[in-house]
């Protein structure tokens, strides 16, 4: 199916998406890191990303999936938490035509927040509570000084 999106987007004139269960996403990982690879715009939308999926067991409820989509290069994930910003995500995939992008969705109603639209998903996230925006900023910042100390470390390393 991804693959199938893949050769669609290539061809040109339609924009393809490619539907699934999230925890799925594994099988069709080869055509969708290709996707990322060629620069395709395919929209990936992934079904029944949550918590609340308890009755199908531990095996329809994956945490490592979305981090692995994240670190894909050249990939957009967006996990929206209300219709406003369901709409934002889909306005955002369609308008960058050059990479893929992954949309993932819950099965249960969720009412739309207070302070969400769909221009703010644009902006990237959303915290609603401004004690988490310093928490966020020092995470991303460690984050950050530990990616470069171990990409220069290894960089000295190798040119030795």
């Amino acid at each position: 199916m991804a693959a199938i999106c893949n050769g669609l987007i290539a061809y040109g004139a339609v924009i393809p998406f490619c539907a699934t269960f999230l925890n799925f996403i594994g099988y069709a990982q080869g055509a969708y890191r290709l996707s990322a690879l060629s620069h395709h715009g395919v929209i990936y939308v992934m079904t029944h990303d949550s918590i609340g999926l308890g009755e199908d067991g531990p095996t329809h409820q994956p945490i490592e999936t979305l981090p692995s989509l994240r670190a894909t290069p050249n990939v957009m994930v967006f996990r929206p938490a209300d219709g406003n910003e369901v709409t934002g995500s889909y306005i955002m995939a369609i308008e960058r035509r050059k990479s893929p992008s992954v949309i993932s969705l819950t099965r249960q109603n969720v009412p739309n927040l207070e302070g969400s639209s769909v221009e703010k998903v644009s902006k990237g996230f959303i915290f609603f509570k401004k004690n988490f925006i310093f928490i966020f900023n020092l995470i991303f910042n460690l984050k950050l000084f530990f990616f470069f100390f171990f990409f220069f470390e290894r960089w000295i390393y190798f040119t030795r």
